[in-house]
């Protein structure tokens, strides 16, 4: 891998096909990002109906048992 100097504040700058592949690596990793966030909404919103669904199971077994 070539790092070339630019200027004279020694700031490095990548081959243009590295600079590319960087991007796409980037990308792809942005999008995996975003696969995953979307998962654990998704789990989350699961877990918090499945939350809503066992109070209104209790609340009919005891409205049952007091009837």
């Amino acid at each position: 891998m070539n790092i070339s100097y630019v200027n004279s504040n020694k700031t490095t700058s990548l081959p243009v096909e590295l600079d590319a592949l960087n991007n796409k690596d980037i990308s792809y990793a942005k999008d995996f990002f975003l696969y995953i966030e979307t998962q654990l909404k998704i789990a989350k919103d699961f877990l918090d109906l499945e939350k809503k669904y066992q109070v209104l199971l209790q609340v009919k077994f005891f409205t049952h048992l007091l009837i």
